[in-house]
């Protein structure tokens, strides 16, 4: 062994061994130590920071909050034991600053649960000392609580799929960016690497602001670049009148086309046979969701009724014998149906699809989602259509995949 070889081992292990002694070794800033509880260790404290532990902690801590929960075999450093002595010597503030920055695979919370909620989780984690029991309501070491999230919605972690809104709200007090874009149709011919992969082609976009309200509200603001169109979205849960198993929201939608109408010569018509005119009231776009969701070990289910308005409605081509001219109808309706499969700790796939009742319209995308500390989710999908507000889903028809191609794109979702 020449010496080059014998300083890179020796390098190596001090590296491997100084990680060791730095994960095992989490210290808190002193300004964070000194800080003070605000909260009192009240009996609401602590029941609300027993549901936030239920719903974020236990998948790696544990029902009895010892260490050993479902996730932890596979986690370095081993989630901490809240019985422990070593864990109880450390001060509130300490605590506090820890479970607000995390570190590795345990998220930071501080930009998913607001100030209040922490101090409460603190008080709970406290009244765990020399209290093994376990946590109300759970029976044992299998979960279906949502690790990935601090959304209390655990059927779907974020507000969107693929290609549906989900059951889930933006936690009160926080703010969502969302980018959904959608590249260019591909097929599988010799122009497929030509427009790499459709990247190269025409795309659309939507981009958007949401905010957790309260609770049980939540707003959105959007723009999307096909159309033109700025969104308007609120959320409400629905989840108390239908049970904790079963989570439902209701959206309703109102967009504006902010893009130039498709110019029609002097004999266009409405269907009522008067002399056609665009009005202000032509650009408004309607939509209503109400969404179902249950969840049962790794797999989540939703499925909901969408009905959606449209001033104008399009002609459909000649009425019987060549007379006239058929219009489709001003209210379309859809069944959107959406199914995640949790394939790992921070990942899953998401299957979603939206029958209506028109022709040659079957949307649907399959996505593949990443969930980075829980703030962060990155989807790549595929998908037959490159319409994203869902009205324009479902009043266009899709891409056939033999014909047409299919589309790639992505979502991004970052709480803050």
């Amino acid at each position: 062994m020449n010496k080059k070889t014998f300083f890179l081992i020796i390098w190596i292990g001090l590296l491997g061994y100084s990680s060791r002694i730095s994960a095992q070794n989490w210290q808190a800033p002193a300004d964070a130590i000194n800080v003070q509880n605000p909260v009192k260790p009240t009996e609401q404290s602590i029941k609300n920071g027993q549901q936030i532990y239920q719903r974020l902690c236990v998948a790696c801590h544990g029902i009895h909050g010892d260490g050993q929960g479902p996730a932890a075999a596979g986690l370095n450093p081993k989630p901490v034991d809240f019985h422990s002595n070593a864990f109880h010597a450390q001060t509130d503030g300490e605590i506090f600053w820890k479970l607000s920055k995390g570190r590795g695979a345990m998220a930071g919370y501080e930009n998913m649960l607001n100030e209040k909620d922490r101090w409460d989780l603190v008080n709970y984690l406290r009244s765990l000392a020399g209290k093994p029991a376990p946590v109300d309501g759970l029976k044992s070491q299998k979960t279906d609580t949502d690790t990935e999230t601090g959304n209390p919605h655990r059927h779907f972690p974020f507000s969107y799929a693929g290609l549906n809104v989900t059951t889930s709200l933006v936690p009160q007090g926080k703010m969502a960016f969302v980018i959904q874009h959608r590249f260019g149709a591909v097929k599988t011919d010799e122009n497929a690497l030509r427009n790499f992969l459709g990247l190269d082609l025409a795309a659309n976009t939507r981009l958007a602001l949401a905010w957790g309200l309260t609770r049980r509200l939540s707003v959105e603001i959007g723009r999307t670049r096909y159309g033109k169109f700025y969104d308007l979205t609120a959320g409400y849960d629905l989840s108390p009148w239908t049970g904790p198993k079963i989570r439902s929201v209701i959206y309703a939608s109102v967009a504006v086309m902010t893009d130039r109408f498709t110019p029609v010569g002097d004999s266009a018509r409405f269907a009522d046979g008067r002399p056609f005119a665009y009005r202000f009231e032509h650009r408004l776009y309607y939509d209503m969701r109400l969404l179902f969701s249950y969840a049962t070990g790794k797999w989540s289910l939703q499925a909901g009724l969408q009905m959606d308005w449209r001033n104008l409605a399009p002609p459909n081509g000649p009425g019987p014998n060549g007379r006239g001219v058929i219009h489709e109808t001003n209210l379309l309706w859809a069944v959107p149906l959406s199914i995640r499969y949790k394939s790992g700790l921070r990942s899953a796939w998401d299957l979603d699809i939206a029958p209506t009742g028109r022709a040659h319209t079957l949307p649907f995308a399959l996505s593949y989602e990443i969930v980075s500390s829980g703030n962060h989710l990155f989807a790549i999908t595929l998908s037959n259509t490159d319409r994203i507000l869902p009205l324009m889903q479902i009043s266009h028809n899709h891409f056939r995949p033999g014909k047409d191609g299919l589309l790639l794109g992505f979502n991004i979702i970052r709480y803050f």
